[in-house]
């Protein structure tokens, strides 16, 4: 529950909450139970480096990543390049995220692999492989989209009917755990909506995807 909070500070902007209340679950799981502390230390590296606190994030990356070592899972190595990749730029940065998304991929976490590809689509355009991001891109909304009819009816803004309608309640001040119980959705497949409204009309914030929806009419 914590780290599904941490997340949801990350997406509203709020990256010195984010940070402090990972740090404060990080503080409560002993360093003993490295497998409890697996999904906290991936969440640590987001927020670490939202907050600049770049120090940290390494420190938490170094943890995962040894404890992937150890453990030597596809799951638990994907978290350790998705971590990695946080703190690494240009092609070292596609490589991981790529890394990742196999890793993912293979271990059948679906909405991990969608939300690395995200990631990985934002490291391509950085490289200036524009065709490259727009793939990932295509494949991170795969898998959310619901049927195919819906990931394929998409509007003139470019959403499809359930971004639509997600960025709609998010303009009304909707949560994303509200929105997932307005309409049926897991918190996590909101956050994906989310993210792809975002990359799809080149938003950076909550508060800007509102005042899209508001001048297009969708708010």
């Amino acid at each position: 529950a914590v780290t599904s909070l941490t997340q949801l500070d990350l997406d509203r902007g709020e990256t010195e909450r984010a940070w402090s209340r990972i740090e404060e679950l990080l503080r409560a799981i002993p360093v003993e139970q490295a497998l409890e502390r697996v999904d906290a230390l991936a969440v640590a590296v987001a927020a670490g480096v939202a907050a600049g606190r770049t120090d940290e994030a390494h420190r938490a990356a170094a943890e995962l990543t040894a404890t992937a070592a150890v453990v030597g899972t596809t799951a638990f190595l994907g978290r350790a390049s998705a971590a990695l990749a946080r703190l690494t730029e240009g092609t070292d940065a596609v490589r991981l995220w790529q890394d990742a998304a196999r890793s993912f991929h293979a271990a059948g976490l679906t909405f991990d692999e969608a939300d690395t590809r995200v990631e990985l689509a934002a490291a391509l355009r950085a490289c200036a492989d524009e065709s490259g991001a727009l793939e990932q891109e295509a494949r991170a909304r795969d898998p959310l989209g619901g049927t195919e009819t819906d990931r394929g009816r998409r509007d003139g803004h470019g959403l499809t009917e359930r971004q639509v309608e997600v960025l709609q309640l998010l303009a009304r001040g909707l949560s994303n755990a509200e929105i997932a119980s307005e309409l049926q959705l897991s918190e996590h497949t909101v956050h994906r909506h989310v993210a792809n409204i975002y990359t799809t009309l080149d938003l950076g914030s909550r508060a800007a995807a509102a005042a899209y929806a508001v001048r297009h009419g969708l708010g």
